[in-house]
């Protein structure tokens, strides 16, 4: 059946379907919930990269002084700084194009794109085993489905107080700490099950799912899109992010085999969850280095560097250190130092 994502991960579609008790009625109201947010599409921002690339300079001028403006920064651009900085880029970068061949281009990106397919792979079996094997937790299972999307309502925040209290916690510690805690629940309810307790400690089995559900799509997801953000360098930033997604369907299709083969080996789905999610905190310990604070990489050379220098022919916020970037000039941006 299919799901109105937005309403689910707000945690209404079980309180939803459980009051409604209609299919039917269910799909039309959560798909109807939906359709304020398309006027606010309408909102959204380009980024100044994307106009100085399409050669829409005074449209890149507009974009860069709005980001000067939000930062609270008295420089303004003009459109002889776009054409300088974009010719610069463009006599350094000529016009190659790259693929999903350049995310193995050296031993350092290759193990950087295992250790986010892996992890990635772990978020779609996470959510898709819960949700195709609701019925195996103990209470309702539409309420249960409504409690996962409520344990993810406050990872966002919980996320933004380690940003911002936290400076020792950085991306790599965030994402095995997660991750961890999502492989030891797994292994927990695998291990209830393996050895015949599973149903004497249904609500601790129930628990441990919920929460394992509840980080894994809060805290491991997010931290997973913004460590890609971080690893890969500009040029083939977008492949990257693009590529993972695609990747990471591939636990939506196991997933549904694992809840099959359940009906003759009743622990291979939270077997299968329990391996996938300890195999990526593995690979995070052993293959992903730290990135908070330091300069996203721009070229494939800056991300071969240990420490990439920001080459970036339109900084965006966020991005790199004016100071090395258009012209030496300061749009009030902020480093990536987190």
């Amino acid at each position: 059946m299919l799901r109105s994502i937005s309403v689910q991960e707000a945690g209404f579609a079980g309180i939803l379907a459980y009051a409604v008790g209609n299919w039917r009625l269910y799909l039309a109201i959560a798909n109807a919930m939906v359709v304020p947010v398309i006027p606010l599409m309408l909102l959204l921002e380009e980024s100044p990269r994307f106009f100085a690339q399409r050669k829409k300079i005074d449209q890149a001028v507009r974009a860069m002084n709005r980001v000067a403006k939000f930062n609270k920064s008295s420089e303004r651009f003009t459109e002889a700084d776009i054409v300088a900085t974009q010719g610069e880029f463009e006599k350094r970068h000529g016009a190659k194009r790259y693929s999903i061949l350049d995310l193995f281009r050296s031993m350092q990106l290759a193990k950087y794109s295992l250790s986010q397919i892996i992890t990635g792979i772990g978020v779609n079996v996470i959510s898709t085993i819960l949700l195709y094997n609701a019925h195996d937790l103990s209470g309702n299972p539409l309420l249960n489905i409504s409690l996962m999307g409520a344990l993810r309502v406050w990872t966002p925040f919980v996320a933004i107080f380690l940003e911002h209290s936290a400076k020792t916690f950085g991306r790599k510690k965030f994402l095995v700490v997660t991750q961890g805690v999502v492989s030891v629940c797994f292994i927990t309810m695998f291990s209830l099950d393996i050895v015949g307790k599973f149903n004497d400690f249904h609500s601790l089995a129930t628990a441990a799912a919920l929460i394992g559900y509840g980080v894994e799509s809060g805290f491991v997801w997010m931290i997973y899109k913004l460590y890609t953000t971080e690893l890969f360098p500009t040029v083939i930033r977008s492949i990257a992010l693009s590529t993972f997604s695609i990747t990471s369907l591939i636990g939506s299709v196991l997933s549904p085999q694992l809840v099959y083969l359940a009906k003759f080996w009743h622990p291979s789905p939270y077997f299968g969850a329990a391996l996938i999610t300890l195999l990526a905190t593995i690979l995070a310990v052993a293959l992903l280095p730290e990135t908070k604070g330091r300069p996203l990489p721009d070229s494939l050379l800056d991300a071969k560097s240990s420490r990439a220098k920001c080459t970036s022919e339109i900084p965006l916020k966020g991005e790199c250190d004016m100071n090395e970037a258009m012209l030496k000039r300061k749009t009030g941006a902020i480093s990536h130092s987190g």
